[in-house]
This record gives structure tokens, C-alpha cells and sequence, in this order.
């Protein structure tokens, strides 16, 4: 025996189950149906008016009043405004606390390229001598880069950054107290100053990665790298009246305080945690084993893009001073300002390139390529201008502003 499920009836236009089965119908028609009507007027309902909403091609009814409808539509909701609300703030609260923080980075590490030239002359320093205590420095500096990655994600980018400000800066002033008891403390305490500053750029990546949604990333790393170059402006500008008035040693301590109040700063504007993102609004999947990362060419590639980018960058960091007081014979002081040419384009061309980096992304340029050619273009900037720069005419000084 054959049994056959009978039809179910279909309900009454003017029925509950009827204005259900026709109304998706007659929402992506944009109209309604006259038994719709019908049912409406019969309970005694009127229509509500149809105004169109421009944004979106719909009738205002069909727009669901905000903090109501499916989760999924309440949280795009709560993105959306999230992100019209926060980018501003964000790029104060992380961008410009994180560039004080790295300008002082930098003036405490350029002091030291100024200083020597005077304490190589107090101390009967050799060439060999005064390059070893500047490369002191990049000891330490080296040591810590992956431990500040691996703690700023255990404790938190604000947490890493403040220890870091407040290690260098302590460093720093006793420099001249380690120069006086020998060579062997000095280098000593210019390594605890590049192990301090060793895990700062990890910490800012960790706080814009985390606080700075995507399309807004490029800008905020621009702001914190302009931040940073400009502390070897200030750095060279400061260094020689300071010295000239009150003696080498002075540029320490004077530089060294100066992290108390960037540390106060800091602790005062970057929030505590992320703004309730996570991952800023544009990660994806979750942490990517270091196996996995170790054993990925791009990860090699960027590795040894900043490997040249940084052999450039630490010459001219260290040695330009030194370079137009032996080569031109120009004094501190216009050595000093001759130095800060090549900071000074740098602190301009990363806030350009943050910014120009995001409109290209927005533009429908891939990230990557996008990245390679700002990338290349300043690889093609260093390595042009220090073959000018190694090949001085005669004794015509040829000013050369390296990108």
C-alpha cells in the first residue's frame, strides 16, 4: 500500500502565514501586494511610509533600526562605527605617543657618534677604539629585538615600551660615570643601552598591530618612523651647543632625564589594551607558528632587505660626523648639521610613504606589491647616494641627501 502526503492547504492571504510566505517576494520587488495591503487595513494597521534610502536600494522599512536585527548584521554595525569613531583617537593615542617615545630612542643613540669625537680626543681613543664603542651599541641592540617581539606579546606592547623607555634613558645618563672607570664599563653600559632599545620596534609594531585597524596602519607606522628619525635631527642639533657649554658628558645627562617626561606621556595616553578589536580590525586566523615563519621566504626576504637597508642606515648613524670633520674639516657644529640631512629627508619620506602606501592598498594596488616598492625605491635611494658620497671632488664639499 502507497501512502501519498496530502498537500497542505495554503493559507489565507490575510493570515499570519500568509504575509510571511509573500513578504521576501515582495521586499526584493520593492512594492506590495495588494492582499498585503488588504490585510493591513483589516486589522486596522496603516502603512508605513515609503522613503528610499539612498545608501542602501530599500525601503526604510526594510532597514532594521540600529542595535536590532541578526548578530552578525550588529556586529558590522558596531565595526563600522567603531571604526568611524576610533581612527582619529587611535592615531593619537598609539601614533604620536609611540614616535616621542622612538625620537628619544634615537637621540640616545646618536649622542654617542657626537660625543666621541670629543672623548676620543679626552681619552686618547684610536679610530679602532672609538668605532668599537660606538658598535657597543648594536650588541645589545641585536640581543633583544626577538625578546621584545615575544614579550610584548605576552605582556603587551604599552608594558614593553615603558620598561624600554625608562631602561635606555637610566642607561644613558650613567655613560659618562662607565666612561671614567674605563673602557670596559663604558661598552658595558652602551649595550645596556641598546638591550633597552633593543625592544622597542617590536613593542610598536605589537601596539599599532593591535590598536590601529588596517587601513589606517601604513599612516600610524609612517607617524612612528617620523618620530623616530627625527630624534637624530634633534639629537645633532642639540648635541653640539650642549657640548660647546657645558662639555661632552653633558649631552647624557640632559638626554637621559629627558625620559621622564616621555615616559609620564606615555603612560598617561596609550590605552591599556586594545580598543575592544583584538586585532585591530584586519587580522586574520590566529598566531603563525615560528616554525612556519622561519622556514617562509618572504620572512627571509624581509630579513635581508632590513639586513642592507640597516648597513647603510648604521654608517650614516655613526660615522657621518666623523666623516666631514676628518674629510672637509668642518667643525662639531656644522658637522653636525651636514649629518642630519640625510634624518631629515627620512623623517619626511616615512610619513609620505605611510600615507601613500595606504592610498595605493585603497586604490586596489596588492599589499605586497605596494610594500616592494617603497621598498625598493628607498634601497635605490641609500645605495645611490653613498657611492656619491664615497667619492668626494677634490675638496669641493658635495652635499648629498641620502633617501
Amino acid at each position: 500500500m502507497v501512502t501519498v502526503d496530502r498537500p497542505r492547504p495554503l493559507a489565507r492571504p490575510g493570515s499570519r502565514h500568509g504575509s510571511r510566505r509573500f513578504s521576501p517576494g515582495i521586499r526584493e520587488a520593492g512594492r506590495l501586494s495588494s492582499s498585503r495591503r488588504l490585510s493591513s487595513r483589516s486589522l486596522g494597521r496603516r502603512d508605513p511610509p515609503r522613503r528610499r534610502c539612498f545608501r542602501r536600494q530599500c525601503t526604510r522599512r526594510e532597514q532594521p533600526s540600529p542595535g536590532r536585527g541578526p548578530p552578525a548584521l550588529r556586529a558590522l554595525e558596531s565595526a563600522e562605527s567603531g571604526a568611524r569613531r576610533d581612527a582619529p583617537s587611535s592615531l593619537f593615542s598609539i601614533a604620536m605617543p609611540t614616535a616621542c617615545s622612538l625620537l628619544l630612542c634615537n637621540i640616545c643613540r646618536i649622542c654617542m657618534s657626537i660625543a666621541v669625537l670629543k672623548a676620543a680626543a679626552e681619552f686618547g681613543w684610536s679610530d679602532t677604539v672609538s668605532g668599537v664603542v660606538q658598535s657597543a651599541f648594536l650588541w645589545g641592540y641585536m640581543g633583544t629585538q626577538l625578546l621584545g617581539g615575544i614579550l610584548a606579546d605576552a605582556f603587551g606592547g604599552k608594558v614593553v615600551m615603558a620598561v624600554s623607555v625608562a631602561w635606555f634613558s637610566v642607561a644613558t645618563a650613567l655613560t659618562p660615570v662607565a666612561a671614567g672607570l674605563g673602557q670596559g664599563p663604558l661598552l658595558l653600559t652602551r649595550a645596556l643601552v641598546g638591550l633597552g632599545e633593543g625592544v622597542a620596534l617590536p613593542s610598536m609594531n605589537n601596539l599599532i598591530g593591535k590598536n590601529v585597524r588596517a587601513e589606517r596602519r601604513a599612516t600610524a607606522l609612517g607617524i612612528s618612523f617620523a618620530g623616530f628619525h627625527s630624534g637624530n635631527i634633534l639629537g645633532l642639533l642639540l648635541s653640539p651647543f650642549l657640548i660647546a657649554n657645558f662639555g661632552w658628558r653633558s649631552i647624557f645627562y640632559a638626554f637621559g632625564l629627558l625620559g621622564l617626561p616621555v615616559l609620564l606621556f606615555w603612560q598617561s595616553t596609550v590605552p591599556d589594551s586594545p580598543s575592544g578589536r583584538g586585532d585591530g580590525g584586519g587580522a586574520k586566523g590566529g598566531a603563525i607558528p615560528i616554525s612556519r615563519l622561519l622556514s617562509s621566504a618572504s620572512t627571509w626576504a624581509i630579513f635581508l632587505a632590513n639586513f642592507v637597508n640597516h648597513w647603510g642606515y648604521f654608517i650614516y648613524l655613526s660615522w657621518l660626523p666623523t666623516y666631514f670633520n676628518r674629510q672637509f674639516s668642518l667643525d662639531l657644529a656644522k658637522s653636525s648639521i651636514f649629518s642630519l640631512l640625510p634624518w631629515l629627508v627620512m623623517a619626511i619620506c616615512s610619513s609620505l610613504a605611510g600615507v601613500l602606501a595606504d592610498y595605493l592598498i585603497r586604490r586596489g594596488m596588492a599589499v605586497k606589491n605596494a610594500r616592494k616598492a617603497l621598498q625598493c625605491t628607498s634601497f635605490l635611494g641609500t645605495a645611490s647616494t653613498l657611492l656619491v658620497i664615497s667619492h668626494p671632488m677634490g675638496n669641493r664639499l658635495e652635499v648629498v641627501v641620502p633617501l
